[in-house]
Parts: C-alpha cells; structure tokens; sequence
C-alpha cells in the first residue's frame, strides 16, 4: 500500500515560499506540474476543470513566481503527518509551532522535534491563541483527524490573521468546501487513489502527479499507439514533450514521434479510455 504522509508532507512543502502556487510536483526528469492561481506567459499551460496548471522545470516555475518567505508556521494536530511536516519545515529554518490536545502525543512530538516548539492545548480554545501568541503565524496547517475539524480549524486561524492556510482533507467530496473558503486542500486520498490504480496499468507511463482534484498529470513514453498522432488525436490535453533529452513546446500541428516522453493531462473520467 502506497503511505499517504510522506506525499502529503512534501505537497506544502514544496509550495510554502510560494503563495500563487496552490500544488507542485516532479512529473518526469526535469519538468514539475504546478497549480496556480495565474498563469504568466512565459510558461506552458493551461486551464482545466476550472484550474490553472503550468508544466515546466522548477527554475522556470520559480522565476515565474515570487517567493514569500513565511517565518512563523502553525501546525494544528500532532499526527504522522503533522509532526513529518514540523521536522521538514524546522530543518528549512521555519519556526514552527505544533498545538494538539492529547497528552501521550504531545510527549511524543516533543521528543521526536528538536527545533519545533510543542504545545499541549486545545486550537479551538481563542485564549490559547493569545496565550502562546499562535495569532503571530504567517501560515497554518491543519492537521487534525476529522474533516470537519479542519475545516473549523482552518477558518479560526484565518479569523485570527494567519494569512494562508492549507488543510489535509481526507475525504476529497469536501475539497471543494475548503476551497471555497480560501484554505489551500492536500488530499490523501487524490495523492495515492491514482498512483494505485493507475501505477500497475502500463510500463509506459514513466511519471504519475495525481494530487490535483479531477487532473491527472501522466508522463508518458510514446510507443506505436501514440506515434504521429498530433495533439488534437491524442485523446488528452498534450503538454510539453521530452525529446532526445530536449524539452519541445507543442503546437496544432505537432506529432509524436517514437521515443518521445510526453505529458498528458487528463481528466480523470476520461483515464479509462487512454490509449497509450
């Protein structure tokens, strides 16, 4: 079975300096697939389900968008997840505080970070967030078990000032609820439902990014099924090529050549009629 946390952990990590990036990930070698709230021209991309992605390297996307060093971070709820998150973001020189309420995982929290200061205390509590000055934080995470308490969670933290806010969902259906309410999602669920599935499938697909709700990124090696169609014949939204260690921009009229690693972005009630 495919560990949620590690996936979870590294989706906010990877975006935390950058407030227009909602998600980023590794698709194939050198390129990452990233949802944004706007895309510049510089860059590929394209818009689907209502969502903005931009493919690209990491030196692209990063020089597309400017950083934000947040230096005070918030973490709500002493799970796996939350206390993985708090080492990585201690380690990046972050200051990190980590609230949760139950005794026997405040001790363990305390002894497993170093650098994060541990707090036993309920975040539904407002005198706590003036006690311990939780108000001063540039950025949250909720981290609790339920749905419902995130989302709360969330909402007060922002009420209280924190200016951005990212939450684990665990049942993707309420993405959207979240969304709507400003609070970045990271899915358990949308990280490791296609990797499971779709992972076994074919040998072709050489990199898989799942953690965008409806979207499903593939990099894919082209073999006889793909070769000499243009993008329009593919049968998904054709993104940047890899060919012969180069990265080559599409265009209509465009066609895939043996060998060739392209990207796919695919909605994912369509992935079972791909044909690679």
């Amino acid at each position: 079975m495919v560990c949620a946390v590690p996936l979870v952990a590294r989706s906010v990590i990877n975006v935390v300096e950058y407030p227009e990036v909602r998600f980023l990930r590794k698709v194939y070698g050198d390129l990452y697939v990233g949802e944004v709230l706007s895309a510049p021209g510089n860059i590929w991309n394209v818009e689907v389900k209502g969502r903005k992605l931009v493919v690209g390297t990491l030196g692209e996307i990063k020089k597309a968008y400017k950083p934000r060093k947040s230096k005070n971070v918030l973490i709500m709820g002493g799970s796996e997840t939350g206390i993985l998150l708090a080492e990585m973001l201690s380690t990046k020189g972050y200051n990190v505080k980590l609230v949760e309420k139950d005794r026997k995982k405040v001790e363990y929290a305390s002894k497993k970070l170093n650098s994060t200061l541990v707090i036993q205390g309920n975040v539904f509590d407002p005198e706590l967030w003036h006690e311990e000055e939780l108000n001063l934080s540039d950025l949250g995470v909720a981290c609790l078990g339920d749905d419902g308490d995130n989302l709360l969670a969330s909402l007060m933290a922002m009420k209280f000032g924190v200016s951005r806010m990212f939450s684990i969902v665990h049942e993707a259906f309420f993405s959207d609820l979240f969304e709507k309410n400003g609070v970045f999602v990271v899915s358990p669920e949308i990280e490791t439902a296609e990797r499971i599935t779709i992972g076994i499938k074919s040998e072709r697909i050489l990199g898989i990014v799942s953690g965008i709700p409806g979207v499903t990124v593939l990099a894919v090696e082209v073999g006889d099924k793909l070769a000499g169609k243009t993008p329009e014949e593919v049968g998904a939204i054709l993104g940047p090529i890899v060919r012969n260690g180069e990265v080559i921009i599409t265009g209509a009229n465009s066609r895939l050549e043996k060998g060739d690693v392209a990207i796919l972005i695919v909605e994912n009630e369509m992935l079972g009629e791909l044909e690679i």
